[in-house]
């Protein structure tokens, strides 16, 4: 997905698909751009069920990123990244990443959930 990195797809991901696609309709207004939606929708679709999105010099030709939604009770109110460059991320597992991550915005969103204002979060 051009122009979107891990973090921003990973909260499109679990966006309601009609949210999505006003969203893509008001970004993409021509017929040649309105064909990409089938294969951005599937794109999407594999990011929710892997539960977090890689992205690989999206935005940034050196960059590799990580990103997970922070849900409370299915909404999406944030996400959990890491950054780095395409030379560290050769060391790194790329599955390993994504499941910190998504284990620690899960975390998050059930402390969130938790607290009556949202601003006292402490991990453990």
């Amino acid at each position: 997905m051009a122009s979107c990195a891990a973090p921003a797809r990973s909260v499109l991901a679990f966006w309601p698909k009609a949210r999505v696609r006003k969203l893509f309709e008001a970004q993409y207004k021509d017929a040649a751009d309105q064909a990409l939606w089938p294969s951005i929708w599937e794109e999407l679709k594999a990011v929710r069920k892997a539960g977090y999105c890689v992205s690989y010099g999206d935005l940034d030709s050196d960059v590799v990123g990580f990103g997970a939604p922070v849900l409370i009770e299915d909404e999406v109110i944030g996400t959990i990244s890491l950054v780095c460059s395409k030379e560290r991320a050769k060391f790194l597992n790329d599955a390993a990443i994504g499941a910190v991550l998504m284990a620690k915005s899960h975390e998050l969103g059930m402390v969130l959930a938790a607290s009556e204002d949202g601003a006292h979060f402490h991990p453990s």
